[in-house]
């Protein structure tokens, strides 16, 4: 089945195949489909396709303050794991012999119970 002609480029290269060819996601997709079609689609005038692909684009910028929203939080949980760590590990330095052995490990399994906690939360 051929594409309507308002999906087709004047060397009849079909805006799907842009798209694939860009390896484009959805919303960037859908975006630049709306553009390639501006204004050729009966009944939809150029402004309403052109806001279709704001639309998809705006779209796509909530997704990638959303990742990036999501990176901030992952690095900040990594930096507040060092920092348990570093307290704790701080202090075991000081242990040696086998008869602080007990209360270092204690410390390590605390740090562990901390750890999980921050990556649950």
């Amino acid at each position: 089945m051929s594409p309507p002609d308002y999906y087709l480029g004047k060397s009849g290269q079909q805006a799907r195949e842009v798209i694939e060819d860009f390896d484009l996601n959805y919303n960037l997709g859908t975006a630049v489909a709306y553009i390639l079609r501006a204004g050729k689609k009966p009944g939809n005038d150029k402004a309403h396709d052109l806001a279709k692909a704001r639309e998809h684009l705006t779209f796509e910028i909530g997704d990638e303050k959303h990742i990036v929203s999501d990176a901030k939080e992952s690095e900040r949980r990594f930096a507040t794991a060092i920092e348990a760590l570093q307290k704790i590990a701080k202090p075991l330095s000081v242990f040696s012999g086998e008869a602080c052995r007990s209360e270092a490990l204690d410390r390590i399994d605390a740090a562990r119970e901390a750890l999980k906690q921050i990556e649950g939360n």
